[in-house]
C-alpha cells in the first residue's frame, strides 16, 4: 500500500515528518500487524527549494491464501522531526485492504 503526503508552500529548509501505523489499541483498525501488513514507520523528506512536494510511504501488505473480510489500518503523521513546518488538520488516513478475489 502507498500513502502520500504533500507539502504546501515553499520552504527554505529541509522538512522531515515522522509517520507510523497506529496500533489496534489506538483505534488503528481491524488489520493485524504481521498478518495483514508488515510493521512500518518512516519519515517523509521534503528537500529545500525543491519542486518535490509529495512523498510516498510504502507499507507492504501480506497476502493470504484464504478469503478475508475487508480490513483497515491507520497511518498517522506523528511529528515534524526538523524544519519550519507544522502538521495540519489531516493527521491520519485509513488504508482499506480489499480481498482481490472478492471481485
Amino acid at each position: 500500500a502507498e500513502v502520500w503526503a504533500s507539502r504546501a508552500g515553499s520552504c527554505e529548509e529541509t522538512v522531515r515528518v515522522r509517520w507510523c501505523i497506529a496500533g489496534s489499541d489506538e483505534g488503528g483498525g481491524t488489520a493485524v500487524e504481521g498478518e495483514h501488513y508488515v510493521k512500518s514507520a518512516g519519515e517523509f523528506l521534503f528537500p529545500p527549494h525543491s519542486s518535490i512536494s509529495t512523498q510516498p510511504a510504502v507499507i507492504p501488505l501480506i497476502s493470504s491464501e484464504f478469503w478475508e473480510p475487508i480490513r483497515e489500518f491507520t497511518v498517522v503523521l506523528e511529528e515534524v522531526v526538523c524544519g519550519p513546518a507544522g502538521i495540519g488538520k489531516l493527521r491520519s488516513t485509513v488504508v482499506t485492504i480489499v480481498e482481490r478475489d472478492l471481485f
